[in-house]
């Protein structure tokens, strides 16, 4: 797709993914803001697809507060005209601040097998790869062509994310399991590298808002249907770490 180009844009990207993305293109023999504008074109169509919802005006504050715990450098990105409306439209319709979505892209990108799967926690990747690899080729058929580039460009044009939309979806066949970027990033994900996760979230509902009444609602709501099937008691540990159930203990 032939695509007219316009000055940089100036994103605030968390400091450790930059270099990061740089050395990964650099190896990959790719031009860095080339193959970025291909990837959030993408990408802003699929944030489209994935959240149904648009965020609070709570939940845009509460994402822009935890992305600026986070020591972040400006990045110039030259990106084509195209892509830019694309994010800045959906990003707005979506009430989604646009270092959010670009900083999650790139996190996701270069996300380690562990970081994803403690990310996408509710698919069971053994069973989806077992499910997956029975209905594609091995996934080395894409070297097998006659002209080298053709899997080049079918592997630089597709989908970034791939291989995790097909296991979300062989697991959300039993239903239950959200959208790539429906999925909640968690504050603790980066360990001693930062202080919050959060900040890579294009959507949050109010009830995943720390603090927020509708997370006190939400939590009271659970309890209520737990003491209509237990009654007024709960589970917890004894002297010997083994669980025992006691009456709940209302709040004075």
């Amino acid at each position: 797709m032939e695509k007219s180009r316009r000055p940089a844009i100036l994103a605030n990207i968390w400091e450790p993914l930059i270099g990061q993305l740089n050395e990964k293109c650099q190896r990959a023999c790719l031009r860095r803001d080339a193959y970025l504008d291909i990837v959030f074109w993408h990408e802003a169509r699929m944030l489209d697809e994935e959240v149904a919802g648009r965020n609070s005006d709570d939940a845009r504050s509460y994402i822009t507060k935890h992305l600026s715990l986070l020591k972040r450098k400006p990045l110039s990105l030259q990106l084509s005209e195209d892509t830019i409306q694309r994010i800045n439209d959906v990003c707005e319709r979506k009430n989604t601040p646009r270092d959010a979505f670009l900083n999650r892209i790139i996190f996701l990108m270069l996300a380690s097998e562990e970081v994803s799967k403690a990310i996408f926690n509710d698919v069971n990747w053994k069973w989806a790869l077992e499910m997956l690899m029975g209905e594609i080729p091995d996934e080395k058929y894409v070297l097998i062509r006659h002209r080298r580039l053709d899997a080049l460009e079918e592997i630089v044009q597709g989908d970034p994310f791939w291989f995790q939309r097909a296991c979300i979806e062989i697991m959300d066949e039993a239903g239950g399991v959200p959208k790539l970027h429906a999925t909640m990033i968690p504050k603790d994900i980066l360990g001693k590298l930062g202080e919050s996760a959060l900040g890579f979230n294009c959507f949050l509902e109010d009830r995943q808002i720390e603090g927020h009444p509708a997370q006190k609602s939400a939590h009271e709501d659970a309890q209520r249907q737990l003491d209509a099937l237990f009654g007024n008691k709960i589970i917890t540990l004894d002297e010997n770490r083994k669980p025992v159930w006691v009456e709940r203990k209302e709040p004075k």
